[in-house]
């Protein structure tokens, strides 16, 4: 492969790294809370634990909890399936063990029920790799009706600056949390460091290439001759016809 075609080459392999990194997401996962124990339609579960898809969820201080919802109650927010429903004393933290990292992107709220029938803003606190702290807020539309027909949840995507976290937290009470759609961070090496690897390839690419011509330089020139059958004959190293008088052990063959 040529040089320049190599060069090239790892060039365009080192641009499509760098965008890798840039974007470091894996595939999008989606909490239902609608896993072990199961929560019946009518039933209200306070709970100090739960876990589903690699995620964990607790409450933010010990001796608080969260409330998983199985639905099917008028006063109380409905989309078909369990979700969280925090009342005043309720708040809820998640994590992937503290240590894995992932992103938030995108999450379903509603208000409290029917009887705070008024816009409610959830905040939302993360907790990034490198330490520092991010916060988000939605406030939901103030419509429900519960057991109704309309739709009571609210669909709400975060932005970058939650494509890394480590833990997250929701301080916020009285409000309904439902299909929490995250990803995974796909670790990526560094830009400085894909550029050492590119450099490092492109490097020794070169020095194999020079070490070849110079191998190739050494070498001694081929001596061309023309064979034809019946016209080989025996000479000696002075360059005299086998068989005349001085003429030394043949040695070798020549073309005539």
């Amino acid at each position: 492969m040529a040089f320049k075609t190599c060069l090239r080459l790892v060039l365009c392999a080192s641009v499509a790294c760098f965008v890798i990194a840039l974007r470091g997401q894996g595939t999008l996962r989606t909490i239902t809370f609608d896993g072990p124990p199961t929560i019946p339609p009518g039933a209200n579960i306070g709970e100090t634990y739960y876990y589903e898809d690699s995620m964990s969820f607790t409450p933010i201080k010990p001796g608080d909890q969260f409330t998983r919802a199985g639905g099917g109650i008028a006063v109380f927010p409905e989309d078909g399936s369990p979700y969280l429903l925090q009342g005043a004393f309720d708040s809820l933290s998640g994590s992937r063990g503290g240590i894995s990292r992932f992103g938030l992107h995108s999450v379903d709220l509603s208000e409290f029920s029917i009887l705070y029938d008024f816009p409610r803003t959830a905040q939302f606190v993360g907790y990034r790799l490198d330490g520092t702290i991010v916060t988000a807020e939605f406030t939901t539309d103030g419509v429900i009706d519960g057991t109704g027909p309309g739709p009571d949840f609210q669909t709400f995507h975060f932005d970058t600056r939650f494509s890394d976290l480590v833990r997250f937290e929701v301080p916020t009470h009285t409000y309904a949390l439902d299909n929490l759609v995250f990803f995974d961070v796909v670790p990526e090496p560094s830009v400085c460091s894909l550029l050492l690897v590119a450099g490092g390839v492109v490097g020794h690419s070169h020095i194999v290439r020079k070490r070849r011509l110079l191998r190739n330089a050494k070498k001694p020139p081929l001596v061309e001759t023309q064979i034809r059958q019946g016209d080989l004959i025996p000479r000696t190293e002075t360059g005299q016809i086998g068989g005349l008088s001085g003429a030394a052990p043949v040695s070798c063959w020549w073309g005539a």
